[in-house]
């Protein structure tokens, strides 16, 4: 063991020469949380700073998540809504986010599963009533589709948005009458329902109705 202490002694001092003394100095400054998470990004420095600040806010992790969202960091902002969530339940927004952020990650089983748990916790509550049904139809869920968005109607028979998604579920599913039927009930409830105008103009074009000339 002795004929090994000289060279132990020189590879400590090779070590201390190489890093310097920060790395044994106890009064070297602390890193700086808010220099570390600098991106170059000017509006997500200014809100990871402000969640430092405010860690129990879930207002800032959500304007994070957007700012993610916008930026494709799907992971990060999966993150930061989970915190808003566990710290504010009763919010939304938060949920309709979740379910976005999950479906532009290619993530639809989670995206629907958020609507699904979004919805079981405001069941009344009709934005959030027809997220799941548009959902629901993007996935070709489109029995699904069609019950939610009769939830709906349910609630609030004059909700235009419900009559809506009914004629875009019945013309996925090349059911044109029924289409027609319900987009011109979505009109006539919301006269400025632009795209259920459009929409009805397609189907009667398709049909080779002179009509459609007067949706466009």
């Amino acid at each position: 063991m002795k004929k090994y202490l000289p060279l132990i002694l020189i590879f400590g001092l090779m070590l201390w020469g190489i890093f310097g003394t920060d790395i044994f100095n106890k009064d070297s400054e602390p890193i700086n949380e808010v220099e570390a998470l600098k991106t170059g990004d000017a509006t997500l420095d200014s809100l990871n700073q402000l969640v430092l600040e405010n860690p129990d806010n879930p207002g800032l992790y959500f304007l994070r998540a957007k700012k993610y969202h916008e930026l494709e960091g799907y992971d990060q902002a999966i993150s930061d809504l989970r915190q808003a969530i566990s710290r504010d339940s009763n919010n939304t927004s938060y949920f309709h986010l979740l379910a976005d952020v999950y479906l532009d990650n290619y993530n639809s089983r989670m995206a629907i599963n958020t609507m699904h748990n979004a919805v079981q916790r405001f069941p009344e509550r009709i934005p959030t009533l027809l997220k799941l049904s548009e959902f629901q139809l993007i996935l070709k869920q489109y029995e699904e589709s069609m019950k939610t968005a009769d939830e709906v109607l349910k609630i609030d028979p004059q909700e235009a948005e419900g009559y809506m998604m009914l004629g875009m579920n019945f013309r996925e599913l090349g059911d044109t009458a029924r289409a027609i039927n319900s987009f011109q009930s979505a009109t006539e409830i919301n006269a400025d329902l632009i795209d259920a105008w459009i929409l009805l103009g397609n189907l009667f074009a398709e049909k080779g109705n002179p009509i459609a000339e007067r949706y466009f």
